[in-house]
């Protein structure tokens, strides 16, 4: 390699610094603009977030949001006992098909099915259906089951 080499080396990483200083102040340059020609929109942004955060603190103190608050705990413990019987029925009924013993495997199993996809229409919907569903295929996949969605105190998992 000859020393001209080495020149135009220099020379291309004093260019590369050059470049990288004028991009670093051009950018600082921009930020301060918009920070100094928008300051009072900021500001008016600002008051009027703070003014929402407030009036969202008032309604959702009122005493019709508390009482909605309340009806929805309420219904959250209606869902689990009910899920908790159904489950608890889904194996009941499974055990007394496992002992008929004038059933074959494959009618029991027939019979479960119907079970399961009778408990499903009866508990949730064709979205929560299909949902649920997709969950399933995934083995190995952890499923969460949630009570009120935001409570997380009341999540569930089970890995199939």
């Amino acid at each position: 390699m000859s020393l001209t080499s080495f020149n135009f080396l220099d020379n291309q990483a004093a260019r590369y610094k050059v470049a990288q200083k004028t991009i670093e102040e051009s950018a600082e340059f921009i930020q301060s603009k918009i920070d100094t020609e928008t300051k009072e929109e900021k500001l008016k942004v600002d008051k009027a977030i703070q003014e929402l955060n407030e009036k969202i603190k008032h309604i959702i103190e009122s005493k019709e949001v508390k009482e909605k608050e309340d009806t929805i705990k309420e219904n959250n413990e209606v869902i689990k006992k009910s899920i908790k019987i159904g489950f608890e029925t889904y194996k009941k009924i499974c055990k007394i098909i496992d002992e008929k013993p004038n059933l074959t495997l494959e009618q029991r199993n027939d019979y479960k099915q119907k079970l399961y996809h009778k408990l499903l229409d009866k508990f949730m919907s064709e979205k929560e259906k299909e949902l649920f569903s997709n969950l399933i295929k995934m083995k190995g996949m952890p499923i969460v089951f949630m009570g009120n969605p935001g409570q997380m105190g009341n999540m569930r998992s089970i890995g199939f």
